[in-house]
């Protein structure tokens, strides 16, 4: 499997984990030293990509998320969850 591909399916299976964190929590607002139930440091990955997102307002260059990527996020409500954080 090529790296990209690898980078993927990491970045995809985190964002499954913020969706089932939203589903028993009712938000995206994961606290940053929350580790899932295999010890997955969501709140860390969340942390990151909330970072990320402040880059890509700004300027989409500075950032190391994609268009694809934001939409994920807003598909889940991160982003509207993150704004009333």
């Amino acid at each position: 499997m090529e790296i990209v591909a690898m980078r993927r399916e990491k970045w995809d299976g985190a964002l499954s984990r913020l969706q089932a964190y939203r589903e028993a929590h009712g938000h995206c607002n994961v606290p940053l030293s929350w580790k899932d139930e295999d010890g997955f440091g969501l709140g860390q990955w969340v942390s990151n990509q909330r970072s990320n997102h402040k880059k890509y307002a700004k300027a989409p260059s500075s950032s190391s998320l994609t268009a694809e990527r934001v939409a994920a996020l807003e598909r889940v409500g991160a982003i509207a969850s993150w704004a009333s954080f």
